[in-house]
């Protein structure tokens, strides 16, 4: 069982709002997380780290909340992450919660694994798309020339 608290927070869940099964998410729909836990003595601006890490511990991104203070008592945190980032594999999350800009009052690893699912396609590349995440950039394409044949 991992400890996730201490003299400073207890995080009392972590969970997918948007979850396709067990521990699943359409990669092609946005994908929430919330963070329930109980502030018990922070009291300085507080930042959650997320840490989605491969399965031999390698880490793809993080990603930090804004510094805020978290008064005391029960807080909620949530994190969105757009459609069509993630690609379809499994990501092993850390957390961390640092306050103060430099002071980590609690790291949990591995609090918890989610698996990506991408929705069937209907034409183009048939095959699994290489990478860990799979963003949608903007592509702008022209005809500059079209009688350059």
């Amino acid at each position: 069982d991992k400890e996730t608290s201490n003299a400073y927070l207890a995080i009392t869940d972590i969970e997918m709002l948007n979850a396709e099964g067990d521990g699943g998410f359409l990669i092609n729909k946005e994908l929430s997380l919330k963070i329930t836990g109980i502030n018990r003595g922070l009291k300085k601006p507080v930042n959650i780290n997320l840490f989605f890490n491969s399965e031999d511990g390698t880490n793809i991104f993080t990603t930090c909340s804004t510094p805020q203070y978290f008064g005391p008592g029960e807080f909620e945190v949530r994190c969105d992450i757009p459609a069509n980032f993630m690609n379809d594999n499994s990501y092993y999350l850390d957390l961390m919660v640092v306050e103060n800009g430099h002071d980590i009052k609690l790291h949990v690893r591995d609090i918890m694994v989610i698996e990506g699912i991408e929705p069937p396609r209907e034409a183009g590349w048939m095959g699994k798309f290489p990478g860990f995440i799979k963003p949608h950039f903007n592509w702008h394409i022209n005809t500059i020339n079209e009688h350059a044949v």
